[in-house]
């Protein structure tokens, strides 16, 4: 659960929660989009239960979905789309933190590519347009004018960037269809726990 975690591959992807005035801003985007707050209340729900589970395997988890998710990359680094920008740091910048890993079904020929990937993202502009798309794609307003904008602006949040790098390594992390853009923090997180894919041992 924390940084002590038995050496995530990459391609790996972890969840954590953004704290400081980062992650208000953060945290406050992830309500909008239905992540954090008290809506759609399915969610929350499920959210609750999750975290139950997994608090009782191991350490304290905090309330809600997590706000922040990235890929492992090679020694100790991550790759992770922030307010500054996409770029590469320290997993240990997270150490004091709690972290989910989920191990992806990926090939080693996928886990050599995926780094090449991130690479070629470093820099990608980080876009608090994305939530307001995200909160009307929640509720089933989905203007095209609105999904072109966000897709065309070449920017991404967090779990955008985990989807995007999947996808081109060839890895779908969903199956329905959905665009990078559609994708949350939230979203990976009720994924991995419904395909199994949690490093509980982390």
């Amino acid at each position: 659960m924390h940084a002590e975690f038995t050496d995530p591959e990459p391609g790996d992807v972890g969840l954590t929660w953004i704290t400081g005035w980062t992650g208000l801003w953060v945290s406050l985007g992830q309500w909008i989009a239905g992540d954090g707050g008290l809506w759609p209340w399915s969610r929350i729900r499920q959210a609750k239960k999750l975290i139950r589970i997994l608090s009782g395997k191991k350490a304290k988890l905090p309330r809600g979905f997590p706000t922040h998710a990235f890929t492992f990359m090679p020694n100790g680094q991550i790759f992770e789309a922030q307010p500054g920008g996409a770029r590469f740091s320290s997993v240990e910048r997270y150490a004091n933190r709690p972290i989910l890993v989920a191990k992806l079904p990926l090939t080693n020929l996928q886990r050599e590519q995926i780094v090449d990937v991130a690479v070629q993202y470093e820099g990608t502009r980080y876009s608090f347009l994305d939530y307001v798309y995200l909160a009307l794609w929640r509720v089933g307003v989905r203007p095209k004018w609105l999904q072109n904008a966000v897709k065309n602006s070449g920017h991404m949040i967090c779990s955008q960037a985990v989807d995007k790098l999947a996808e081109e390594v060839g890895f779908n992390l969903f199956t329905d269809s959905r665009l990078n853009q559609d994708v949350t923090p939230g979203d990976l997180f009720l994924l991995f726990e419904q395909k199994g894919w949690w490093d509980l041992a982390a």
